[in-house]
């Protein structure tokens, strides 16, 4: 079994909390960064096989590489607050020598990457995963018609797993402005924003030359390319389900045989498949730099999804220990399958249905302040801590309730515990 334990100190005393599971997280050594090491590399380097490297929250100017390791490397608070800028100097992170499902990378904000594949990632031959990080102005420069990925590259024949990660304002010379995938890997690619990415052929993603990757409530939009803007699948395939394909001038091109089967998913100028639709997905504005392209209220996405196609929680984000169930949290870290009172159910299995998208539309629960995160509401209790002490461990939304938000740090513990104090009217 796998367990990460965090102390959180609250009011007099010391709450324990064990997540099983969350993260891959091991009984071995925790490397901390720059505490026991100056840089990630240095800790990478040290690091066994099982080994945690916590990195606190800074910019990191380097490139990294997992080394074939099986090792977590996790920012303690987040992708809005932890940055790993490759300054230009090749792919800023490297898995290229067989790095399993046990090799993980969590919650950095991933930039300044030039490589002729994989300007954000390189991952080649290997089988990671990686989860919630945000790539942000990478690039490929490759110009050969098998070269490409501005923010993630996936070559040759493996399985990684790419979760709740945001892909924008990527460039590629050639291929798949924000993630190319050839040459036989089948990843997983769950939760993500593809978004305002581009390349010469395939905008958002390109799939290639034997490549057939699962997208899996993801949104993809607003990419820009000289041929295929959307999804370009050339003698490759792909499936899509629970999705959004939106705002390219062509959604989904598949070329020289390659064909990508859809379901339950919004896809602008139609494209068949059971449950698919052609409506504006309505997205809610974002104010920041990197944009998450959330549902907005009456967006044809709600409650429409197919519950069954969901995503497996092979990260076990609620540290339940059960990695086949549904993925309980979407990319902005809400709880996922949550009905929407106002929508009429139009996707498939039983209620509550899963969004189309990225996100689950949020509707606010009815509690007396941001402490009141768990029933019964109007009431300030255990469950309060408890489920505050696990969005916070688990980077929730639930858990970001104070400045700079996007961070998980000790204002929102200070927030949660004003809250928690003032008790309910």
């Amino acid at each position: 079994m796998r367990v990460d334990c965090m102390r959180r100190a609250l009011s007099s005393g010391v709450v324990v909390v064990c997540f099983a599971g969350f993260g891959g997280v091991s009984l071995a050594d925790t490397l901390g960064v720059p505490a026991d090491h100056t840089t990630i590399q240095a800790a990478i380097d040290a690091a066994g096989n099982g080994d945690l490297i916590l990195v606190s929250p800074g910019v990191y100017a380097e490139t990294i590489d997992f080394l074939g390791k099986e090792v977590i490397v996790r920012a303690l608070e987040g992708p809005g607050a932890t940055t790993i800028d490759g300054n230009g100097g090749g792919p800023v992170v490297s898995f290229v020598s067989g790095e399993t499902r046990d090799a993980r990378l969590i919650g950095f904000t991933i930039t300044g990457g030039v490589a002729v594949n994989g300007g954000g990632a390189l991952i080649d031959g290997a089988s990671p995963m990686i989860d919630l990080c945000w790539f942000v102005g990478n690039e490929s420069t490759g110009t050969a018609l098998d070269e490409g990925g501005g923010a993630i590259a996936v070559l040759n024949a493996c399985s990684p797993v790419i979760s709740r990660c945001v892909m924008n304002d990527n460039v590629a010379e050639s291929l798949g402005g924000g993630l190319m995938a050839i040459f036989d890997p089948t990843p997983l690619v769950s939760g993500c924003v593809i978004a305002d990415n581009t390349a010469t052929f395939g905008g958002g993603v390109a799939n290639e030359l034997g490549a057939a990757p699962d997208y899996v409530s993801v949104t993809i939009t607003g990419n820009a390319a000289n041929i295929a803007p959307g999804i370009c699948n050339f003698q490759a395939s792909c499936t899509i389900s629970n999705s959004i394909v939106w705002g390219q001038t062509q959604n989904v091109t598949n070329l020289a045989g390659g064909s990508a089967t859809a379901r339950y998913s919004l896809i602008g100028g139609s494209y068949p498949g059971l449950g698919n639709i052609n409506l504006n997905p309505v997205f809610e504005p974002d104010a920041g730099s990197v944009q998450f392209y959330r549902q907005a209220a009456g967006s044809p996405t709600i409650d429409r999804g197919e519950n069954a196609s969901a995503a497996a929680d092979e990260l076990d984000l609620d540290g339940d220990t059960d990695e086949g169930e549904a993925a309980p949290m979407d990319l902005l870290g809400g709880a996922r399958f949550v009905d929407d009172p106002a929508t009429i159910d139009a996707g498939s299995g039983t209620a509550p249905l899963i969004d189309m998208g990225a996100s689950e539309y949020f509707v606010a629960a009815p509690g007396c302040n941001a402490a009141d995160l768990a029933e019964p509401y109007g009431s300030l209790d255990f469950s309060d801590v408890i489920a505050f002490l696990t969005a916070f461990g688990t980077m929730g939304a639930d858990a970001d309730i104070a400045e700079p938000f996007g961070q998980w740090d000790f204002s929102d513990v200070i927030g949660f515990l004003g809250a928690f104090g003032g008790g309910c009217p």
